[in-house]
């Protein structure tokens, strides 16, 4: 529908997809089962229930704001506050796994 937004796609099989505005900066999650063709994306239908997370966010930070929040997905932002990349509680768990003395 309308030229000026765009979806991301569902990197993260949440079933729900990202609505961010022509700048790139996030909107909002829209159920997938909610967007039909031809329908303009309204703002409306987006969600805002990610944390924002930046260069300065630790994992576990980045982790306690996505336990707080009850979502599957974290949207890592520039100093712009564009969408650079999503990072999930499974990714994060790993990488601290992984980091983690043994």
């Amino acid at each position: 529908g309308d030229a000026r937004r765009r979806v991301a796609a569902d990197p993260v099989g949440t079933g729900y997809l990202l609505l961010v505005d022509p700048a790139d900066r996030p909107i909002g999650w829209i159920a997938a089962g909610l967007l039909r063709e031809g329908e303009r994306l309204e703002p409306d239908l987006a969600v805002p229930s990610s944390p924002f997370l930046d260069r300065r966010t630790t994992l576990k930070d980045a982790l306690s704001l996505l336990l707080d929040a009850d979502v599957q997905a974290g949207i890592v932002v520039d100093r712009t506050g564009r969408v650079r990349g999503l990072v999930t509680a499974g990714l994060i768990a790993a990488q601290l796994q992984d980091e983690a003395p043994r």
